[in-house]
């Protein structure tokens, strides 16, 4: 009888120890999966934030070459500025010099 009672003490224990152990591998599955989740949750927002860069590196980039025709459009309007200037100043010249022959004669 003492036996019988050891033996079934025994199993009871070996039951009590495999529920614990079950709950521990199922404690460590749920953790598991929120790891999961939450590193899919994170490749998520780094592929977001990626996407998020290459449209500012695409605008940044529109901008610059916004600004650098816009530049180019000043650098042209200042050469055309310029020529009709001396254009302009050549003029005056030749007329100085036909003031300065009419005063001659």
């Amino acid at each position: 009888e003492a036996m019988r009672e050891s033996l079934e003490a025994d199993v009871e224990a070996s039951h009590s120890e495999a529920r614990a152990i079950k709950a521990r591998v199922m404690e460590v599955e749920r953790e598991s999966k929120k790891s999961q989740k939450e590193c899919q949750d994170l490749k998520m927002t780094l592929h977001d934030r990626e996407l998020k860069v290459e449209g500012r590196e695409t605008e940044a980039a529109a901008k610059e070459k916004e600004i650098e025709k816009r530049l180019e459009d000043v650098a042209t309007k200042e050469r055309g500025a310029i020529e009709k200037t001396n254009v302009a100043m050549g003029k005056e010249r030749v007329l100085e010099g036909k003031e300065r022959e009419l005063e001659m004669k």
